[in-house]
């Protein structure tokens, strides 16, 4: 998937530059899609972004993006005979509030625009290791706690993909520190990758149109 997204980029960078979007304008993206995880490790999840724009130049726009992604990275299904449990799952809960920056190539004679960009800020990660009993051979003595805990890390991003009037498809490459990964009794038993790359639809609401010649 990496090289998916490395070989948008240099396609995105070797179209010509001289190109134009509306300034001065507002929008609201609204993007969900699929999170797919690193090579090697097995699993994927949702994802989902709001993000208000404000269009600086006639080709570029900031914003704030907030949104998340929920992961499911498989474990080796194995039973721990002495307290009849089976490992499942490993949960992730990647939600952050990053700002953008976009550059889009567009002329404004065509409703088709291409467009790379980069964000950067805080997440806050949650990762837990889920596990049932089957039987429990010590049942006055198991306090499971049931609470997720995460913690909070910088985190980046980087983007390309293109809008076609007012909807967009977007490939993000999500960059998160690897973190702690307890279980429902809050006790550390490794760690986590977070990263993650974004393949998402969606549309946008306001920020004017990118044809404007005719």
């Amino acid at each position: 998937m990496k090289n998916i997204f490395l070989l948008l980029l240099i396609t995105l960078f070797n179209i010509s530059y001289s190109y134009a979007q509306e300034k001065g304008k507002f929008r609201f993206d609204i993007d969900i899609g699929y999170a797919s995880l690193n090579k090697g490790d097995d699993g994927g999840g949702f994802v989902y972004y709001f993000e208000p724009k404000y269009t600086i130049t006639k080709n570029t726009n900031v914003g704030i993006r907030c949104g998340g992604a929920f992961l499911a990275k498989a474990t080796e299904n194995t039973i721990n005979g002495s307290n009849g449990r089976l490992a499942l799952v490993d949960i992730g809960i990647n939600s952050s509030v990053l700002g953008t920056f976009d550059y889009y190539f567009n002329k404004g004679k065509s409703s088709f625009a291409p467009f790379i960009g980069a964000g950067a800020g805080i997440a806050f990660v949650s990762n837990t290791k889920i596990d049932f009993e089957i039987f429990d051979l010590d049942e006055e003595d198991d306090n499971t706690d049931e609470e997720f805990e995460g913690e909070f890390v910088f985190g980046g991003m980087l983007r390309a993909g293109f809008e076609w009037s007012k909807f967009r498809l977007s490939l993000d490459y999500n960059i998160t520190p690897d973190t702690v990964l307890i279980n429902l009794e809050g006790q550390q038993v490794g760690t986590s990758k977070n990263s993650y790359l974004g393949i998402t639809l969606g549309f946008y609401l306001g920020g004017g149109k990118w044809k404007t010649n005719s």
